[in-house]
């Protein structure tokens, strides 16, 4: 235990770099070798907490957990920067075939481009891609060649419309 010269213990500070999150603690003081006190996790839309370590990305040692609670008595004898580790949420995408054979669901990791999918068919249209709305409303998630438009940004999951566009075809006649 380290004891200060008035006889207190030695505490430090540590500042919490909240890696794009928002709304947690932002510092707490560290008692030396003692348990941490909680804090209140920060929270990013599409994410999950997964606690605060030395490093970025989740690197290092861990000080505290996903739930704002210590994960170990502050040992070190200087204050620190410990950051948040986010691990992006996982949603269901259901496509909605309008029409067309090749409905289902895919999972989309929020900041992710959509994964691939089976291209659907339709007799007598093509495909041009998958939309928020019917007949091609609303945000592109999916282009006409079923390759991703953008990258998956809703914290919750989606109902996807294909879009068809009708096919033309020249007739001649024989007389």
């Amino acid at each position: 235990i380290e004891i200060t010269a008035d006889g207190g213990l030695q505490t430090y500070t540590i500042t919490f770099d909240m890696q794009g999150g928002s709304g947690g603690t932002e510092s707490v003081e560290a008692p030396y070798t003692l348990g941490l006190s909680s804090i209140t996790p920060p929270t990013r839309t599409g994410y999950t907490f997964g606690g605060y370590y030395t490093e970025a990305d989740g690197a290092g040692e861990q000080y505290y957990s996903y739930d704002g609670n210590s994960a170990k008595t502050y040992d070190r004898t200087s204050d620190i920067t410990l950051y948040a580790k986010w691990s992006a949420n996982s949603y269901t995408v259901t496509l909605d075939a309008a029409g067309g054979t090749g409905s289902g669901t895919v999972t989309a990791v929020y900041d992710v481009d959509m994964p691939e999918i089976t291209m659907p068919t339709r007799t007598g249209y093509t495909f041009g891609g998958y939309f928020t709305l019917q007949n091609g409303g609303g945000e592109q998630y999916y282009n006409a060649d079923g390759t991703s438009a953008k990258q998956y940004d809703k914290a919750d999951g989606l109902m996807l419309y294909a879009m068809w566009s009708a096919n033309s075809y020249s007739v001649t006649l024989d007389m």
